[in-house]
């Protein structure tokens, strides 16, 4: 007994699957880093500079930001921050030159911009045309 069709329904799976890499690396992927680097918070650029598509397989396509991105993302909690490898830190403050064993960092709240961006980007091109495209073009 066989089942008539199969292999074209076998055809259709296989270019379901790689619906997902043409969407990531062509319409999903380039939307993201344009959103992402309008919304960081910029002082010196090199965070707006790093955000760049990583790699785009068949399950997923990452988009990737160095530079403290995750502090900026995520936020900081307060901490305290000691010298290591001499006895003091030694750093510019608005009285001179400063030495201190211990600092102490104050919290910094969240500024999300990379989830968001990746959010609207997935909602701005639609990948249920791109997955029906794919879908048609195996038959």
């Amino acid at each position: 007994m066989s089942v008539q069709g199969a292999s074209a329904l076998r055809s259709r799976f296989k270019q379901a699957k790689l619906a997902f890499k043409d969407y990531g690396r062509n319409q999903w992927g380039p939307e993201t880093v344009k959103l992402a680097k309008a919304r960081v918070v910029v002082r010196t650029g090199a965070t707006r500079n790093s955000i760049r598509i990583k790699s785009a397989s068949q399950r997923r396509a990452v988009v990737q930001a160095t530079r403290g991105a995750r502090f900026l993302e995520s936020g900081t909690q307060a901490h305290d921050e000691k010298a290591r490898r001499k006895l003091a830190m030694k750093f510019a403050a608005n009285s001179g030159t400063v030495f201190a064993k211990k600092v102490h960092k104050r919290s910094t709240p969240a500024k999300p911009f990379l989830r968001r961006s990746a959010e609207d980007a997935f909602k701005k091109h639609n990948f249920h045309d791109v997955l029906v495209t794919h879908w048609n073009a195996g038959a």
